[in-house]
């Protein structure tokens, strides 16, 4: 009897205390408080799991709208960027795909021959530099006739055809070449080499499109110096 007696006190002042009770307070009111900080308690849990109900949702809908995305816009871009990859790759196993994540979007390297772990490397450990300026091309050519950001179609690009070899060029100059022809293109493209522009020019002079070759030639007293040279020129007045 003394034993429960002593095991009830204990339990009430342990109660006073995490009520922050007086000493004297008797059980009916610390009934009372404890009922009162117990509802407390289950609005504070269920307001959590409604925030949390609600964050779940949120996530979801995040999920849902970029599974949209890649569905409505990556998926037409991938596939145009193959296509073009066919016209200026001559391996037609390389390529890139993209998708979108919560936070940004991935490229991922495709190579059909490859281990099936080589999809989930950075694509600048699997392609060749070659390889990874026509894709770039690729990409940025996919991305504007896929998203047309602008009414005057047009390409502007700074040395597309670095580390590839003139076969890769021949394929560059017929895709630029379709696309000014079937699509109103002005492409702008620069490079170091002369050889390179000039065989870029006659492929646009055999096709009958018209070419301006801007020489940059150094740095004068009035700043950059350039000599202009039209396509109804000779290609040696080019040099």
């Amino acid at each position: 009897m003394w034993l429960r007696q002593s095991q009830q006190r204990s339990a009430l002042n342990a109660l006073r205390e995490a009520l922050d009770a007086a000493p004297v307070a008797e059980r009916d009111a610390l009934r009372q408080s404890a009922r009162k900080l117990q509802a407390d308690y289950l609005a504070r849990a269920a307001a959590i799991q409604r925030a949390k109900t609600i964050a779940q949702d949120a996530s979801a809908e995040v999920t849902r709208r970029v599974q949209q995305f890649n569905r409505e816009n990556l998926r037409p871009l991938n596939r145009l960027m193959s296509q073009i990859n066919l016209s200026i790759l001559s391996d037609q196993a390389i390529g890139l795909d993209l998708e979108v994540n919560r936070d940004s979007i991935e490229q991922r390297a495709v190579a059909s021959n490859a281990p099936s772990f080589v999809s989930q490397l950075d694509p600048l450990f699997v392609h060749s530099e070659g390889q990874m300026a026509a894709l770039a091309v690729s990409m940025l050519t996919a991305a504007s006739l896929t998203f047309p950001w602008s009414r005057w179609p047009a390409l502007i690009m700074d040395d597309p055809l670095q580390h590839n070899d003139v076969i890769h060029a021949a394929a560059f100059a017929d895709m630029m070449r379709n696309l000014v022809r079937e699509r109103g293109y002005q492409i702008f493209l620069s490079t170091h080499e002369l050889a390179e522009a000039q065989f870029l020019r006659r492929k646009f002079q055999a096709a009958a499109i018209p070419c301006t070759m801007v020489h940059l030639t150094g740095q004068g007293s009035n700043g950059v110096e350039c000599r202009i040279d039209q396509m109804a020129q000779s290609l040696s007045k080019a040099g």
